[in-house]
This record gives C-alpha cells, structure tokens and sequence, in this order.
C-alpha cells in the first residue's frame, strides 16, 4: 500500500462515517457501517490487481531447464545456433 492508497481509505471512511451518522444519529453503527464500505473497496481493489499466470511461470522453467539441459548435452536448438552466429 502506499501513502496516497492510505489517504484516499481514510478520507472514505470519514465520509462514509458521517454520512452514516447524520443518517441514524448512532455513533456506533455509523463507524460500523464505514469499516464496511473500507472493507468492501479493499476488496474490490484486490480483485481488480491482475494475478500471476502460474501454469505460464511452470511452463517457461521447463523451457528453460529443458533448453539449460540440451545446452550440456551438446544439443542446441534453434535460438542458440542463432545466437552463436
């Protein structure tokens, strides 16, 4: 999280605060209610954070050994006869 992240949950919260206070005059269920619109944007913001494509990660290793492995054994594929010319 960084500074303005943090400013901008914190400014809502005070909005969201208030405006549920001056709604039911209940200083309890007004800070209830603001955590739970903090909570409900954290979370639409974790979802919306693009996720790391594993089976992509795990395939480009094996490439990656496989290409290391074939290198030691004396095979090369393509890309290195390229590479040395």
């Amino acid at each position: 999280m960084n500074k303005k992240y943090v400013e901008n949950l914190t400014l809502a919260y005070l909005y969201s605060r208030e405006l549920a206070f001056n709604e039911t005059g209940n200083t309890g269920l007004a800070a209830e209610c603001a955590g739970t619109v903090i909570m409900i944007i954290a979370s639409v913001d974790r979802q919306n954070q693009p996720k790391p494509d594993f089976l992509q990660t795990i395939l480009a290793m094996a490439a990656q050994t496989k290409k290391q492995q074939d290198h030691e054994d004396g095979q090369y594929c393509d890309d290195d006869k390229r590479d040395k010319k």
